[in-house]
């Protein structure tokens, strides 16, 4: 009868093959003598220690590289600010100043205001306040507006006794016929020197645009010549030019552009 063999597992997990010594269960390598190693998934219950093979251990990768991980604590606190706001544009700041300009002078527009301007019109320009009056306001008031700014940045002076060369000059500009004609009456009709006579035409024109505007329920902010005023005059002064416009309007002479 052929002898048993060791049946110890080797290292390469088959069992020993050698023979046991006489009398013994185990071959002649010493290790082999000793209880039987734990198998895979068994928890070793002695304090013998003999290798076997561990399980796999999972190794979770590391994130992939980013720049904000190697940022500069104290710069990384500062790119986190909110940004700064932008500066308003052009035309907001217009728009700002034309609507405190109209909260400034909307108490100076009143009924009476309305009804003592329309007479210093009629006195100087009777005939063609009727004709404007009575047509399309709005195109007028921007038609008033083109010549009133027109006037003002005249560098050429216009004699005293041409009032058709000056209307030959606003129409050049595209006014309407009934803009055109109301200020040639009142170039016609202020009687002051050459200059006066220009700066109080152009106030006398814009205010005209104003009371159109009024009459016509339309809001300041969208009317031209009160527009033009704001943004070239500061509140203040629109408020004097507004309340002059009630008296004789030879007085309107005195209220200058800011660069003559």
């Amino acid at each position: 009868m052929a002898r048993s063999r060791c049946g110890y597992p080797t290292e390469d997990g088959t069992p020993c093959k050698n023979k046991p010594r006489p009398g013994q269960t185990r071959c002649w390598i010493p290790s082999h003598r000793g209880p039987l190693p734990p198998t895979r998934g068994q928890r070793r219950t002695t304090g013998t220690s003999t290798k076997f093979s561990m399980p796999p251990v999972s190794v979770v990768p590391p994130p992939p590289y980013s720049q904000t991980s190697r940022v500069n604590p104290a710069r990384s606190a500062h790119t986190r600010q909110p940004p700064k706001p932008s500066p308003q544009s052009a035309r907001e700041r217009k728009r700002e100043r034309v609507e405190k300009a109209v909260e400034f002078c909307a108490d100076s527009i009143s009924s009476s205001w309305q009804e003592t301007v329309a007479d210093q019109i009629t006195e100087y320009a009777q005939t063609t306040w009727v004709r404007l009056s009575r047509s399309r306001r709005r195109r007028n008031c921007k038609a008033l507006a083109r010549i009133a700014c027109s006037v003002l940045a005249a560098k050429t002076q216009i004699h005293k006794a041409v009032g058709k060369l000056f209307g030959w000059a606003i129409g050049r500009l595209g006014a309407g016929g009934a803009a055109r004609a109301f200020a040639e009456e009142l170039v016609s009709n202020i009687p002051l020197p050459t200059d006066a006579k220009m700066i109080a035409v152009a106030r006398g024109v814009q205010v005209a645009g104003i009371l159109l505007c009024v009459m016509e329920g339309r809001e300041l902010a969208k009317c031209e010549c009160f527009v033009d005023l704001a943004l070239t005059e500061t509140k203040e002064r629109v408020k004097q030019i507004l309340v002059g416009a009630m008296s004789d309007w030879t007085n309107l002479a005195r209220f200058k552009p800011n660069d003559q």
